[in-house]
């Protein structure tokens, strides 16, 4: 599997701006660089997931990152509300 790539975040506004450059065929190298990011983000989430039969706490971890404790707390708590 190939290294993990630096994650790349990028905005719903960002992603259909760099989307719409792309069609008039007007992107920076800026947001070839983030293409690429993102593109790699997504090859090293597919083999994560095909080679190793990663866990869906995984892969949330990839993309959103490591939750904090209050955070955890929050989804521990939602939880429980709804199997209550």
């Amino acid at each position: 599997m190939s290294q993990q790539p630096e994650p790349q975040v990028i905005g719903e506004q960002e992603t259909e701006a760099i989307i719409e450059r792309m069609r008039r065929g007007e992107l920076s190298d800026q947001d070839k660089t983030i293409i690429a990011k993102v593109l790699r983000s997504y090859l090293y989430l597919a083999q994560m997931v095909q080679q190793t039969g990663a866990k869906l706490k995984t892969v949330r971890q990839f993309l959103f990152g490591q939750l904090s404790k209050k955070k955890r707390k929050r989804l521990e708590g939602a939880r429980e509300h709804r199997r209550g």
